[in-house]
C-alpha cells in the first residue's frame, strides 16, 4: 500500500488540480478520494517497472533516468525493482515535481530524486546513465529529436531505453479518446474530435507531436541505435494468446481468431510494414554493445 502523509496528500491535491499541463488532457480523480487515486496510480507504475525489468532481465544498472517523470511514482517503483540504483527523474511540470518529492519515505534507505527539466537538455554527463525510461512523453516534447539526441549522448555504452508511445499512424488519438486519422493532420484531428464532442479539448490537439514507427526509427538510425520492436512481438503474443492488449482488447480478440484460423502471421507482418498498431514499443541499444 501506498502511504500519503498530509503534506504529500496535499501536493497531489494541487497536482491534479493543475490542468495546464502538457501531459493529460484533462486529470481526473480515479477512485473515492485523494489516496484510492495515488493507489491506483502507484499499482500501475509497479507493473509498469516489473513490465520494464523483464523486458531487460540481464541488465546491470547504476543509474535510472526517467524523461518525463511525473508525480513520481514509475521512479518509486523502479526504486523497488533496482534498489542498488541511483534514479533520476525529470519532469517540466513543477506542481510534478513537488508531489514526487513529497512522496520521499524517512523509512527507505535510497530513493529517487526529482528536477525540474527537459529532455531536450539532460543534466547529466555523457554515457553516465545504464537505462532510461520515456514513456508517453516523446510526442509531448517541443524537440523530438533533441531528446532522442541527448538520450543517445546520456546513455552508457551497455545502457538500454525503454521507449513507449501512441503511434499516429494508428486511427485513435488516446489523449482525447477520439477516433481520426492523424497523417491527415492536427485540422482534420481537430475536426473529428469535434464530431465526437471534445470540443473542450480541441487546443489541447497544438502541442502534441505526431509521432509514427517510421519517424522514431529514422531518428533510431541517425543517432546510432538499434532497436527491438516490441509492439510487433505484443501483438505476436496476443495472437497465440501469451499476452492480453488491456487497452484494445478486441483487436487480441481478432488476432486469435486469425491465429486459429492460420492467418495472423501474415497479417501481423502487414500490420508491421503499414505501422498500423496502437503504440510504439522499443527497447533501443546503441549499437556498438549490439
Amino acid at each position: 500500500m501506498m502511504q500519503l502523509t498530509e503534506q504529500s496528500r496535499q501536493a497531489w491535491v494541487q497536482f491534479l488540480n493543475n490542468q495546464d499541463n502538457y501531459g493529460h488532457a484533462r486529470r481526473v480523480l480515479h477512485g473515492t478520494d485523494i489516496d484510492a487515486h495515488v493507489q491506483a496510480c502507484w499499482d500501475s507504475s509497479r507493473s509498469t517497472a516489473k513490465g520494464i525489468k523483464a523486458d531487460l532481465p540481464d541488465i546491470k544498472v547504476r543509474r535510472i533516468l526517467e524523461i518525463g517523470s511525473s508525480a513520481g511514482l514509475n521512479c518509486y517503483a523502479l526504486q523497488q525493482e533496482f534498489p542498488d540504483a541511483e534514479i533520476i527523474g525529470i519532469e517540466p511540470e513543477h506542481q510534478a515535481v513537488n508531489a514526487a518529492n513529497a512522496m520521499h519515505s524517512k523509512d527507505q534507505a535510497r530513493q529517487p530524486q526529482f528536477e525540474q527539466g527537459f529532455g531536450e537538455n539532460l543534466p547529466l554527463p555523457d554515457g553516465t546513465v545504464d537505462l532510461i525510461v520515456c514513456h508517453t512523453v516523446i510526442e509531448h516534447v517541443n524537440d523530438v529529436e533533441a531528446v532522442v539526441r541527448e538520450m543517445a549522448r546520456v546513455l552508457s555504452l551497455t545502457g538500454a531505453i525503454h521507449l513507449e508511445a501512441p503511434n499516429y499512424r494508428f486511427p485513435y488519438e488516446p489523449h482525447l479518446g477520439v477516433f481520426t486519422i492523424p497523417l491527415f493532420g492536427k485540422k482534420f484531428v481537430k475536426f473529428t474530435a469535434l464530431l465526437q464532442g471534445q470540443w473542450s479539448q480541441l487546443n489541447f490537439i497544438n502541442h502534441l507531436k505526431f509521432v509514427t514507427p517510421g519517424s522514431l526509427q529514422r531518428l533510431f538510425k541517425k543517432y546510432g541505435f538499434c532497436w527491438d520492436n516490441r509492439a510487433i512481438d505484443k501483438l505476436r503474443a496476443a495472437a497465440s494468446g501469451k499476452a492480453v492488449i488491456k487497452k484494445y482488447r478486441l483487436i487480441a480478440k481478432v488476432l486469435g481468431v486469425l491465429q486459429r484460423i492460420g492467418v495472423a502471421p501474415l497479417i501481423i507482418a502487414i500490420i508491421g510494414t503499414l505501422g498500423l498498431y496502437p503504440s510504439v514499443l522499443y527497447t533501443l541499444r546503441k549499437q556498438t554493445h549490439a
